[in-house]
């Protein structure tokens, strides 16, 4: 199945650059965890936002900012 399965093969050769439009604008990509297969799984294919990721990075995101303005106010 791993080796002559042409759906499989479309999933192994998913890369970063693959991503959509929306993910690559996106004002947190540089810290996303986006799994791509898990990604692909959820959307039937489609490589767009895979929504409990992207929840969960923006509230990392926040979080980070936040730690990083409060460390600044320390001074």
């Amino acid at each position: 199945i791993w080796e002559k399965s042409e759906k499989l093969s479309e999933v192994r050769n998913i890369r970063l650059a693959d991503i959509s439009s929306s993910c690559k604008i996106c004002d947190c990509v540089d810290i996303c965890s986006c799994c791509l297969g898990a990604a692909y799984a959820e959307n039937n294919g489609d490589l767009g936002r895979f929504i409990p990721v992207c929840d969960q990075t923006k509230v990392r995101s926040r979080f980070i900012k936040q730690t990083n303005n409060n460390k600044g106010e320390e001074k």
